[in-house]
């Protein structure tokens, strides 16, 4: 698999694992969003300002940090 095919996989599984059982539909509901925003954020299409980060962060439970690592995994 080429890089690029990896990098996309990583942001589908960080996707995944921020969201556990919930919907970016339902997430972007909580947060107060457009869904078709929250989704372009997860498959790494867009990059999340501070505060959308903050309240994505806050709704999930996690810390910024936690966000930016699971939607934006490094390679090894």
């Amino acid at each position: 698999m080429g890089k690029t095919g990896r990098a996309q996989r990583d942001r589908e599984t960080g996707a995944r694992s921020v969201l556990g059982s919930l919907s970016s539909h339902e997430l972007a509901r909580r947060c107060n969003l457009d869904p078709s925003h929250v989704s372009r954020i997860l498959r790494g299409e867009r990059k999340p300002s501070i505060g959308v980060a903050k309240t994505l962060a806050a709704a999930l439970g996690m810390s910024l940090d936690e966000l930016y690592d699971s939607l934006y995994p490094t390679e090894p």
